[in-house]
């Protein structure tokens, strides 16, 4: 499972209500934050191009209908610091592995049938009304009722007042003060490859005198079932995995998992720790950090009680990267950590993908 939303609810928010405004608000505080670029730039925290791909082509919610295959999170599911939870129209954990999903959608509701993870048919509702689903951009989407945060200085509420807020915005970026506008939208549409895309998006936008500027922020992510060819069992498409968008060493390819593995070894050995020791360690760490099923850039081995190394994966040049970090050991009266200039270590993982 993916990490969750930073700071923010899986299922909190009202669903709905004050859709239009939020639009609105949004749409204004992007216009005003344009403003505050010019004078502060911009710290942005989001997907890179590409996560959710454009152009659906889907021109009334029937035209979601059809039957599709989902094949797992490898090669179905994209996210960005978001769990797929966060998908309103339908659990995707309850999703088998594979599994052929039959879906018919109305004026009314979005009706999902397929077989669970316990080999038992399922049936999920997605009522429109409940949830103020509204059609628009050939998607039907829903406006999740978020709250914003503002701490104006004095100078900017006065300002506000007599000469307006984007005057005001300007005095406030000079004179000191906080504002955020965070936006929760979630849609479901068909691309034109004929996959039915359902995504989850939080988005926050502000401003902040305590040395970040002008900051956006977006946790995402997206499901994508394909058209069915036959019942699904025959496994996934000849494609490869979806890529990873997230910060860290992608361990879902056995080769990678293995050269890192080796890389742990070679470092530690060349430190002076055992063999035999540090290669028992090393393999239960890449297991553990696999099966944690996240993306990695920095991690702890321990080969010893009284001694553990920290490393770091990062990219050099378009090559991923293994780097000792620290090493600390512990003594009887005394714990020393040395890092930095004094402490070398480097091996390249060029089976890795690292993003």
């Amino acid at each position: 499972m993916r990490p969750a939303p930073r700071g923010v609810s899986l299922k909190g928010g009202e669903f709905g209500k004050g859709g239009d405004d939020a639009l609105r608000s949004t749409r204004f505080l992007a216009a005003a934050s344009g403003l505050a670029l010019l004078l502060t730039g911009c710290a942005s925290d989001t997907p890179r191009k590409g996560f959710i791909p454009s152009g659906p082509v889907t021109t009334s919610l029937e035209e979601l209908s059809g039957e599709y295959c989902y094949y797992g999170p490898d090669f179905n599911i994209r996210s960005y610091y978001r769990s797929p939870e966060a998908i309103p129209f339908v659990d995707v954990s309850a999703f088998g592995e594979p599994t052929k999903i039959t879906v018919d959608a109305t004026a009314e509701q979005i009706v999902f049938t397929f077989t669970g993870d316990d080999g038992v048919q399922r049936q999920q509702l997605f009522p429109l009304e409940k949830f103020k689903a509204a059609w628009r951009e050939n998607a039907l989407a829903v406006s999740w009722e978020q709250g914003d945060g503002r701490k104006p200085s004095p100078g900017e509420a006065v300002a506000s007042v007599l000469i307006g807020v984007p005057a005001a915005l300007v005095i406030g970026i000079l004179t000191g003060f906080e504002f955020s506008k965070s936006g929760r939208e979630s849609r479901i549409f068909r691309l034109p490859d004929g996959r039915l895309a359902m995504t989850d998006s939080f988005r926050t936008t502000g401003y902040s005198d305590r040395g970040r500027g002008f900051y956006e922020e977006e946790d995402s992510v997206a499901v994508f079932l394909d058209p069915a060819a036959g019942d699904c069992a025959g496994g996934p498409p000849d494609r490869p995995m979806e890529p990873l968008f997230e910060k860290g060493l992608d361990l879902r390819d056995p080769a990678c998992a293995a050269q890192l593995e080796e890389a742990i070894v070679s470092i530690l050995v060349e430190k002076g720790e055992a063999p035999e020791t540090v290669a028992a360690v090393a393999r239960e760490t890449v297991i553990g950090l696999r099966n944690d099923e996240k993306l990695w850039t920095e991690f702890r081995v321990a080969p010893a009680p009284i001694v553990s190394y920290v490393f770091v994966v990062g990219r050099s040049g378009t090559k991923c990267r293994l780097r000792l970090e620290s090493r600390t050991k512990s003594g009887k009266n005394s714990v020393v950590t040395v890092g930095g200039i004094f402490l070398s270590g480097k091996r390249p993982l060029p089976a890795c993908a690292c993003s």
